[in-house]
């Protein structure tokens, strides 16, 4: 099982593939491998893949509210800003959800344009919790697949697979989305996020998944 963590940029949902999950440690840094851009439709998704389909598995809507990207110094920032940190590889947001809440930062240290290190393998980010009043360096610092239940619905992978006729994988989703106006706000599906960019609404996701790709 794995978590996919997806932001909405451009009017799609960019993702990466979490293995661990989000952590609400600073201390910890999350590889997060970049996927295929997914369309904005498929940050409410929850159900099952079928097998020999990309993603393949059990999907839940994990976590779901906004986000506010923000600057160098930790400033509120634009859209098109956010755009150009991304691709210039460090990029830092505020999510506000259920679940994921603070600051958090993602940083290419391998592979990709502008970094110098194009043929070093695939390409790599590390998804890392700012320290904020929302970092948490005690207790639980990783959400359980197992035991995730959906911001949206309230089931489990277990329970969504059985009612699709199928328990062999599965697959979390975190959605976020971006609002207009100054604060941005997510939605998690465990795939994705929803923020709050100014001019019209943006979503992200992040996903957990397990027994397919």
């Amino acid at each position: 099982m794995h978590f996919d963590f997806r932001l909405e940029v451009g009017g799609v949902l960019k993702s990466w593939a979490v293995p661990k999950g989000p952590s609400t440690d600073p201390r910890d840094k999350r590889l997060a491998v970049p996927t295929e851009d997914h369309p904005m439709e498929y940050r409410g998704y929850e159900g099952v893949i079928g097998g020999g389909q990309y993603g393949a598995g059990t999907v839940i809507v994990w976590d779901t509210g906004t986000y506010q990207p923000l600057g160098k110094n930790g400033e509120a920032t634009d859209a098109d800003s956010f755009a150009k940190a991304l691709a210039a590889g460090h990029a830092s947001f505020w999510l506000d959800g259920p679940k994921l809440q603070g600051g958090y930062t993602l940083t290419r240290f391998r592979g990709g344009e502008g970094t110098g290190h194009e043929d070093d393998g695939e390409e790599a980010w590390l998804l890392v919790k700012r320290a904020d009043r929302k970092a948490d360096r005690h207790g639980t610092h990783t959400p359980d697949p197992r035991r995730a239940r959906s911001a949206q619905s309230g089931r489990t992978l277990n329970q969504v697979a059985q009612e699709d006729g199928e328990q062999d994988s599965a697959h979390h989703m975190i959605n976020t989305r971006n609002g207009g106006g100054k604060d941005r706000k997510g939605e998690a599906t465990k795939s994705s996020a929803k923020a709050r960019a100014t001019g019209r609404a943006r979503a992200g996701t992040a996903t957990a998944r397990g027994g397919g790709t």
